[in-house]
């Protein structure tokens, strides 16, 4: 295993960032100005070591389709360093690609766009990026510093203000996204003990009982709910849905999958069944009879596979799928297929303001490994 099993969720629910916002900055630069941009980098290191991923086209995964690579990288950017040379100005893509969608992601407040003169070129005042705050200080190019190392601690502390801003901007957000999913359950909450004191034997008070049996583990229970829920609402999606991850809960892997598959029949859009539906098949299986466990086999990995496609298919941002499809390559033994989900998993968590080191660690792993 690459890493650790992610467990069936035992209901449906939301999930909320870390309080610790990490920051991507994106590298906007001409391949000529290579040793350049490699000296800014290492001055980032105490940045990364607080919390921010730095990026540039040399973390391209061989096999990635580059231009797609650069575009998502871009429009996903916290900060984007602009490393403005001859070299920079004279290269098409630079100039009409990536200068323009920066300058509109910046406009829109969706990102930072800080440029940095890195050598002499005439009449950049006149240039788009020319009414952003310049680096170094002054506007003197890194390489007219008597010491460059000097002027890369100015651009470092330019940047740093930067992260600190965005930093703060992305948390509010999440806060606030928070305020709001707690007023949501609390109205959800008052609705439903309304809803139960005036009909106490609905589909809808069944199917919160089993939520909260299914919550302390009482497996067996909150089938018979769920079950009671369906027999009243016989196209209640959720109740077949919860129903399969109680079985799946009580080691019934096929009633689960039953379940699961009729969830999805009822609500072709549900992400999150496909994905429940991929991790069972992913699970070993308890016989009846023998008692014995059933490990998953070649055909069940291929399965799940196809589940968290479609779950990432009705949700490209679904972290969680892209990790566990990266497991099933992994079990297939297919590891250039794994890297590329782990990447895409650490991209996600990351767009979501969640803690990827563990993940980071294990994809920098088997990237080792490879050959």
């Amino acid at each position: 295993m690459f890493g650790e099993r992610i467990v069936v969720e035992s209901q449906r629910k939301a999930r909320v960032g870390m309080e610790q916002q990490p920051i991507e900055v994106f590298f906007s630069y001409s391949r000529e100005d290579k040793p350049l941009r490699d000296k800014l980098e290492i001055h980032l290191s105490n940045l990364k070591r607080q919390g921010i991923s730095a990026w540039h086209d040399r973390l391209i995964v061989a096999g990635s389709e580059w231009k797609r690579e650069i575009d998502h990288r871009m429009q996903t950017a916290d900060i984007i360093l602009l490393l403005i040379s001859p070299n920079f100005v004279a290269s098409k893509y630079c100039n009409e690609v990536e200068l323009p969608q920066a300058m509109r992601r910046h406009e829109a407040g969706e990102a930072c766009v800080i440029p940095i003169l890195l050598s002499p070129i005439a009449r950049w005042k006149t240039q788009p990026f020319a009414k952003l705050q310049v680096y170094p200080n002054g506007g003197t190019p890194v390489t007219q510093w008597k010491n460059q190392d000097a002027a890369f601690v100015d651009v470092v502390e330019g940047i740093a203000v930067a992260v600190e801003t965005r930093q703060e901007q992305k948390q509010a957000l999440l806060s606030k996204k928070r305020s709001k999913q707690k007023l949501k359950k609390q109205v959800g909450e008052f609705l439903f003990h309304l809803f139960d004191s005036l009909v106490p034997n609905s589909a809808t008070s069944f199917f919160n009982r089993g939520i909260d049996k299914g919550n302390n583990g009482d497996y067996d229970d909150a089938i018979d709910d769920y079950t009671q829920a369906i027999k009243r609402k016989p196209n209640f999606a959720d109740a077949f849905y919860n129903r399969g991850l109680a079985h799946h809960g009580s080691n019934d892997k096929q009633a689960a999958i039953a379940d699961i598959t009729q969830a999805i029949k009822l609500n072709p859009d549900f992400a999150e069944a496909f994905y429940n539906r991929g991790v069972v098949h992913c699970s070993s299986s308890l016989d009846r009879d023998s008692r014995r466990v059933v490990d998953c086999s070649s055909d069940s990995y291929q399965a799940a596979i196809a589940d968290f496609t479609q779950a990432i298919k009705l949700n490209p941002d679904f972290a969680k799928a892209f990790e566990q499809r990266a497991e099933a390559h992994f079990q297939l033994n297919d590891k250039k297929s794994m890297i590329a989900d782990l990447q895409k998993a650490v991209d996600s968590h990351r767009k979501h303001g969640n803690d990827t080191q563990q993940l980071q660690k294990t994809l920098n792993r088997h990237k080792e490994r490879q050959p």
